[in-house]
């Protein structure tokens, strides 16, 4: 407690009660004041100079201050002169108590010191009181104000904060298409630093290349020209050292407050090419063979669907050839598992470098392997591919030195000429590689008639 203070309590004690200080070097005229004063709900500080008003002030916030004029050392006016030159955003209301008399000379000399009003002894209690009840619900609506603004404040940070450690890229647009902000995540992915990308138009920022195979800007350009409030789909940016990746996105408009401006967006971004290649992974594993990496039986139906579909709205031909090997168990047997299944490899490698797309391998199971034959092939074509399918699979193949031969039978069908139904194209070339089996090896043979 400063010398010469001391605090007048005016009901239950509260932190948040505001507080006035009353300045007097007559005690008597303190405890007048503070007679005075007891209705109200604050706290009430008492000094009895200038000096310790300066340090009571350095030390609290008041909400108004009642300073005695004349007093000795440190008048009013020059201690109010002093309280003003304080540091502070909101100068504290200061109001004049005097006995001097009502000289416009007094007044205006108080009001240049800093003052607000003034108040002549004997003082007007009910005046007194209405004058600081106004005052007080000043001070009580700028606290509200300052606390709010606080809340705002706090409020700002922690969400500068969330976007600054947020691991989605988050790039703010202004009005005119430039960024105004970028987080860390999005320089990271754009493979720049802020300083290099704010100011800059997004989509020379985002090196924005693709967007669901439209216009490399169609995204920002929807969102200016038809005020969409939320845009979501995928996009593919190019960072500004080349580096090409797939994301996902969520372009949402802020809408300015009336009289406010044109709108903004803010634009929020993830890189998906990870997740893109595990389902790529998972494709393959669904549609493949995992031993030859060839086309499993149900990636070569769906695709013999999708053929037929084509030829059919083309009015074209297409097929497939079924092929069964001769000889595989007697190796399987012989030599074992680990044998055969390095010659079922081989072969699958041989036919996948001979019959590229639009042509499509597949072993269906076991040691039958299939392959599509595209649009607008013959059945002269499909004779002259059957030879070079036999010459591929009976050529030998060494397995720890010793040289494996293994024949082929091959039934061929043709749509439409064999049949036009999916199921009975399949039906018919299954039968056909049987009876090629049931002859001779390295025989070829040919569905019978359409049987639709």
């Amino acid at each position: 407690m400063l010398s010469g203070t001391r605090i007048v309590t005016c009901s239950p004690s509260s932190l948040n009660r505001p507080k006035l200080l009353l300045v007097d070097d007559h005690p008597a005229n303190l405890l007048v004041l503070t007679k005075m004063l007891q209705s109200l709900d604050v706290d009430l500080v008492t000094t009895s100079n200038g000096r310790d008003a300066l340090a009571a002030v350095a030390k609290e916030d008041f909400a108004a201050i009642l300073l005695d004029v004349q007093m000795p050392e440190m008048d009013g006016f020059e201690t109010a002169r002093h309280l003003r030159a304080q540091p502070g955003e909101s100068p504290i209301p200061i109001i004049f108590i005097t006995a001097s008399d009502r000289l416009p000379t007094t007044a205006h000399q108080g009001y240049a010191s800093g003052a607000i009003d003034f108040l002549y002894k004997p003082i007007d209690r009910f005046l007194l009181l209405c004058k600081l009840n106004v005052l007080l619900d000043l001070y009580r609506h700028r606290r509200q104000l300052d606390d709010a603004s606080r809340a705002l404040l706090r409020i700002n940070q922690q969400m500068k904060q969330l976007l600054l450690s947020v691991g989605d890229g988050i790039i703010g647009i202004a009005e005119n298409g430039l960024v105004d902000f970028i987080n860390p995540a999005a320089c990271t992915l754009l493979q720049a630093g802020a300083v290099d990308l704010i100011g800059t138009p997004v989509q020379a920022a985002t090196g924005c290349v693709r967007l669901n195979h439209a216009a490399p800007d169609s995204v920002f350009a929807t969102a200016q020209l038809e005020a969409e409030s939320t845009l979501r789909g995928e996009i593919r940016f190019r960072g500004q050292q080349g580096r090409e990746f797939d994301t996902e996105y969520v372009l949402s408009m802020v809408t300015p407050p009336a009289g406010g401006g044109g709108a903004s967006w803010v634009f929020v971004f993830r890189d998906i090419s990870e997740r893109q290649r595990a389902i790529a992974r998972l494709r393959q594993l669904a549609e493949h063979d995992l031993l030859t990496g060839l086309a499993n039986r149900a990636h070569f139906d769906r695709e013999l669907a999708r053929l037929i579909s084509d030829a059919a709205s083309r009015n074209r031909t297409c097929g497939l050839m079924f092929i069964d090997l001769d000889g595989f168990k007697r190796v399987n047997d012989r030599l074992g598992h680990a044998c055969g299944d390095d010659l079922l490899t081989e072969i699958g490698r041989r036919l996948r470098k001979r019959f590229p797309p639009p042509f499509l391998c597949a072993r269906l199971g076991g040691d039958e392997f299939g392959v599509l034959l595209p649009e607008g092939i013959t059945a002269a074509q499909a004779s002259d591919l059957s030879d070079v399918v036999i010459n591929l699979i009976q050529m030998p193949h060494y397995y720890g030195g010793e040289p494996l031969v293994v024949s082929a039978s091959i039934g061929i069908a043709l749509y439409p000429e064999h049949a036009t139904a999916q199921s009975l194209l399949l039906r018919a070339a299954d039968l056909a590689m049987y009876v090629a089996k049931g002859d001779r090896n390295n025989r070829v043979v040919f569905a019978g008639p359409a049987a639709n």
